[in-house]
């Protein structure tokens, strides 16, 4: 059956390569093949590049391959001049050589010569360089002002002037308006600004804060926070909004930032970001600190990256074998977090686009045709530099085109990998173990005992509800809490909510939520307890829920969450909120404070089970 399909493949191929050289298209080779309209992979033998297209797109590119036929100096002036002889009509051709070589050019206006390339002045309204200075209008505000008194505009007043094509301040003398507009727009159409200009022009700079001195810019984001660790360069500042240089004392160098975001999110160097006291570290088999080393070498990695890495491995003796190992996979693009993955399921780096998906977001790494896993680094993916619907748009385009993305935090990387690599092997139908629901015991859970299974097995750790669990008699007839499931009931909203579910790590129970649920729904029966509904809330960043639409559970919304990050690890986002003492400050006073910024998930879903 496979060589059938193959030589079937094969015939299309063909096919499709004599349809593309019907067209004129030999310069277009099909190297493999999916169909007409299919991304296809071919070579361009003109551009000796191989690219992933769809074979019928180059069939329309045909009229731009004959434009670069053209030969003869007369179909050249043709082309020039346009079918009616009216397009070009400032310029004539004198000397041709082919469309992307230089042609010899008269333009009419100037009566000089020039050379310029012929695809561009088809392209472009290319004129002769004196003649372009002419239009470019007068460089100083004097010259402006007496080309503006030469055309009766003498009652316009140039206050500032920036370039002919640029904005500029004007005054209308007879009325007192002033507005800002362009020199040019101005000289042309008489324009002499509304009534309440000067209020708009007020109003935007006083908003935009640029009016800000240097020395009030010095008292609001480096004395008044006390910020003794900065310094600002007064010759680098040119407003509060613009970007200013800042000494970092604690690294000793200098980066950039606007004055007002560092007064409000008390920025530091980038470097700080990871660790605020480097580990000064040794080479052990050469006398030689590592920063010494990356500089006399003139390594690409920072010797901040270098550092993140070696915390890893810092119990073992560091060598010059590991240190170059770890520059020569940054040197693929590849971090310390994307190297763990890569040794923990044996998988290389992508970061490339997905074939035939048309998505452009490039994945860190493709586990499976239809599973996609990313790691996010704190400090990037943060509010800082990352809207707020990223990561929500970025998982809702990957499920358009029925890929799962994982989203996993570096911080959960660090500090849990077992539990990413056994959510991930259950994802792929790689559990280690499976044990069926109908070989175990249900039974009540103490805290302590489910606050230590949860932590051992559960991304987000243990949390204070009631808990039921089953057990598994081992081989030993030992009984082994292998499966949990916490709820919270909510009397008044008449409402159980499931806070908790998991198995323990690289464990499939097969059966296990519906055995737990249907016991829950006894004992909610048996106790007589007002329950309408069971909610259970799903973290879209490693989750789905798919499996609770065969409980009779439904989609009932989907919402943008966050929490609080300093970089290096992630806090609930009530731990950062509004009159928290007695000063009454604001989140973001605190937040500040604390030096805390958001950091936003991929959505939380909402899914409802009504009980009758």
């Amino acid at each position: 059956m496979d060589k059938i399909n193959l030589m079937e493949n094969n015939i299309e191929k063909q096919k499709a390569q004599e349809k593309l050289n019907a067209h004129g298209r030999e310069d277009v080779v099909i190297l493999e093949y999916y169909g007409w309209n299919k991304l296809c992979r071919v070579l361009n033998v003109r551009l000796n590049k191989e690219s992933w297209s769809k074979p019928c797109n180059f069939i329309r590119y045909k009229k731009n391959k004959s434009d670069s036929q053209i030969d003869s100096l007369e179909e050249a002036k043709s082309k020039l001049h346009g079918p009616d002889g009216k397009k070009r009509q400032d310029l004539d051709l004198l000397e041709y050589n082919g469309t992307a070589k230089k042609a010899l050019f008269f333009d009419k206006v100037v009566n000089k010569s020039f050379e310029a390339i012929f695809s561009n002045v088809l392209k472009r309204n290319t004129v002769h360089p004196e003649r372009r200075k002419k239009q470019l209008g007068p460089k100083t505000k004097e010259e402006a002002q007496e080309l503006f008194n030469k055309a009766n505009l003498e009652f316009i007043e140039i206050l500032e002037f920036h370039g002919w094509s640029k904005k500029c301040l004007f005054k209308n003398k007879q009325t007192g308006n002033v507005w800002t507009a362009q020199a040019n727009f101005v000289y042309n159409n008489k324009s002499v600004g509304t009534k309440d200009s000067l209020k708009k022009i007020i109003a935007a700079r006083q908003h935009s804060g640029n009016i800000i001195s240097y020395e009030e810019a010095l008292k609001k984001c480096i004395l008044d926070p006390n910020r003794t660790d900065l310094s600002l360069d007064k010759e680098n500042y040119i407003g509060w909004t613009k970007p200013a240089k800042f000494f970092d004392k604690v690294i000793g160098d200098f980066f950039i930032q606007t004055p007002e975001r560092l007064s409000r999110n008390n920025s530091k160097h980038p470097k700080r970001v990871f660790d605020n006291h480097f580990v000064k570290y040794a080479i052990a088999d050469k006398k030689l600190s590592i920063k010494s080393y990356l500089a006399e070498n003139e390594y690409n990695p920072s010797y901040t990256t270098v550092v993140t890495w070696l915390r890893d491995i810092n119990k073992q003796e560091i060598t010059v074998d590991n240190l170059e190992f770890f520059i020569e996979e940054f040197k693929k693009n590849k971090t310390s977090l994307e190297i763990k993955i890569q040794e923990m399921f044996g998988i290389s780096h992508w970061n490339k686009t997905i074939p035939q998906t048309q998505l452009s977001y490039k994945p860190d790494f493709m586990l499976t045709d239809n599973i996609a896993l990313n790691i996010d680094g704190l400090y990037w993916h943060s509010e800082e530099f990352r809207k707020k619907e990223t990561h929500f748009e970025l998982r809702k385009n990957f499920e358009e085109k029925n890929i799962r993305l994982f989203q996993f935090y570096s911080s959960e990387l660090e500090e849990s990998p077992a539990i990413i690599k056994s959510i991930v092997q259950n994802a792929l139908g790689k559990s280690e173990k499976k044990i069926y629901a109908r070989k175990c015991i249900i039974k009540n859970i103490a805290q302590t005992e489910a606050n230590s299974f949860l932590k051992k097995n559960h991304m987000m750790g243990p949390g204070n509800a009631k808990h039921i669990g089953l057990y598994f008699f081992d081989t030993n007839l030992k009984e082994r809490l292998v499966c949990i499931l916490s709820y919270k009931i909510y009397p008044h909203k008449q409402i159980c909510k499931i806070e908790r579910f998991c198995s323990e790590i690289n464990t499939n129970v097969i059966g296990g939520f519906g055995k737990l649920l249907s016991h829950l729904e006894n004992l909610i029966k048996t106790h007589n307890i007002k329950i309408n509904e069971i909610h259970n809330w799903v973290d879209l960043r490693y989750g789905t829920g798919k499996h609770l639409k065969n409980y009779n559970f439904f989609i009932s919304k989907e919402v943008l969450s966050w929490k609080w990050t300093n970089y290096k690890k992630t806090f609930n986002r009530l731990s950062c909120r509004a009159n928290m003492d007695s000063r009454k400050l604001t989140e973001k006073q605190y937040a500040q404070e604390k030096r805390l910024v958001k950091i936003y998930d991929a959505g939380q879903r909402l899914w409802i089970k009504t009980i009758i």
